[in-house]
């Protein structure tokens, strides 16, 4: 048999998921589902927080999520357990206390031999301030139309 065809090892298949997972620009991090305890991140994830790996290993996964937010994640979270679909959208918090919106999207697996969730995070900070410039920008612009007809009526009762 050909050495080419020979399907690769397990260590090799193992380094090319972690090469994948480290690689991405979007943030990985496989949480605990029982702890809530993060048990691994890719540097994206860690950069996006303001963590490193090491420091970010072995958080509360709420340690990243705004008090306002809280909530409704962990609320999510319990939903997810029961129906499998986790997608929401928090206000997260870096490791410094600022804070950026982030796009939260889940899928429960088992790794190393526990239940965990994969949660892929991306920073969509840029396009909720768009939305909300565009929503200003529609509230004023309704606000100019409501008073120009407000004007019109009056001009055309006088």
């Amino acid at each position: 048999m050909n050495e080419n065809t020979n399907p690769p090892a397990v260590e090799e298949k193992e380094g090319i998921y972690q090469s994948i997972f480290n690689a991405t620009v979007d943030g990985k991090i496989i949480n605990d589902l029982e702890s809530g305890l993060v048990v691994e991140a890719n540097p994206a994830a860690c950069r996006m927080h303001g963590y490193t790996r090491e420091e970010f290993i072995g958080l509360q996964l709420l340690t990243c999520i705004h008090p306002d937010s809280q909530y409704v994640f962990s609320e999510s979270i319990q939903v997810f357990q029961a129906d499998g679909i986790f997608d929401l959208q928090t206000q997260n918090v870096r490791r410094d206390g600022s804070t950026f919106y982030a796009a939260w999207r889940g899928t429960a697996f088992t790794y190393q031999g526990r239940p965990c969730l994969l949660n892929i995070v991306r920073d969509v900070s840029k396009r909720v301030q768009i939305e909300q410039l565009l929503g200003q920008r529609v509230e004023t612009r309704t606000h100019e139309q409501e008073t120009l007809l407000e004007i019109s009526h009056t001009l055309a009762s006088t």
